[in-house]
């Protein structure tokens, strides 16, 4: 017996990269103000240049993972949760906070929960079409 071969597409790569990179500088700035406790005028000037320095530092590593978790997720149907893309984006914020500790000081648990963020914006707009197996898997 054979058996047709199922080709999953990916959608919304583009998308997803370019939601998170814009929630980047957003979300560091947000919990990094949380984190030391700062007064909202020092924050609202903060949350106004975030999002073009994000632009620059988070293109390059949302790129890499969104393209890997499109990858995995053609391969991988559990990789496609939510909770795992948060699980990853978390541990690449810790894998990415010693890189910012001479800019920007105590900023570890801002560069998690903002890792955690940008991965799950980023997952919401991605969907895995399978031929064979019907409609899109965005949730």
């Amino acid at each position: 017996m054979i058996q047709a071969q199922s080709t999953t597409v990916i959608e919304g790569r583009p998308i997803a990269w370019i939601a998170g990179v814009l929630a980047a500088g957003p979300a560091f700035v947000f919990v990094y103000m949380w984190s030391v406790m700062m007064y909202l005028p020092t924050a609202f000037f903060l949350f106004v240049l975030s999002v073009p320095f994000a632009l620059i530092i988070a293109s390059i590593p949302m790129g890499i993972a969104v393209m890997l978790g499109g990858w995995m997720g053609t391969r991988w149907r559990a990789t496609r949760h939510p909770a795992i893309w948060g699980l990853v984006g978390s541990l690449a914020g810790a894998a990415l906070a010693p890189v910012l500790e001479g800019v920007i000081p105590r900023q570890h648990v801002a560069m998690i929960v903002a890792g955690a963020i940008t991965a799950l914006v980023a997952r919401r707009f991605m969907a895995w079409v399978d031929p064979i197996a019907g409609p899109p898997a965005v949730s």
